[in-house]
């Protein structure tokens, strides 16, 4: 991504004038300051909104790093015994910095938080379960993230 890209708010209207490139045909963009995911599909050499998916970013103390990265390992359960929750399709942003699902007991059946749409996780960007499951079924590793 250009500086324009990390410094602009990316929207529909300007992402083609960005100069935004991506390994794969996917590219993610989540605004932290609406808490939305957006999913562009580049298709004829413009990039095209896919999906909108509310999202749950860090709380204060616990930021959701900003900048650029691209999509790393995948899986579809863990759990964090340090914080006694799990999730759900998970997709790596980077280090342990995850996209996946709102927050699941080990039982993997019992939802623990249901917010979207404003900050409560420690730093992983949290979706609905179709959401979680949708960008790590169709998202390939490569795919270019851009955090603002």
């Amino acid at each position: 991504a250009t500086s324009n890209a990390l410094t602009s708010t990316i929207t529909p209207s300007n992402i083609n004038t960005l100069n935004i490139t991506s390994n794969t045909s996917y590219l993610i963009n989540v605004n932290l300051d609406n808490q939305k995911t957006y999913i562009y599909k580049r298709k004829d050499g413009n990039w095209n909104l896919i999906r909108t998916c509310p999202c749950s970013t860090g709380i204060s103390g616990e930021d959701t790093p900003c900048g650029s990265f691209s999509v790393q390992e995948k899986g579809d359960w863990f759990f964090s015994e340090k914080f006694e929750q799990g999730g759900k399709y998970w997709t790596q942003i980077t280090g342990d910095i995850l996209f996946h699902s709102v927050p699941f007991a080990r039982d993997k059946k019992t939802i623990l938080d249901y917010t979207l749409n404003s900050p409560a996780s420690h730093g992983c960007i949290r979706l609905s379960v179709d959401d979680a499951k949708w960008i790590y079924s169709n998202v390939p590793r490569g795919s270019k993230i851009l955090i603002k």
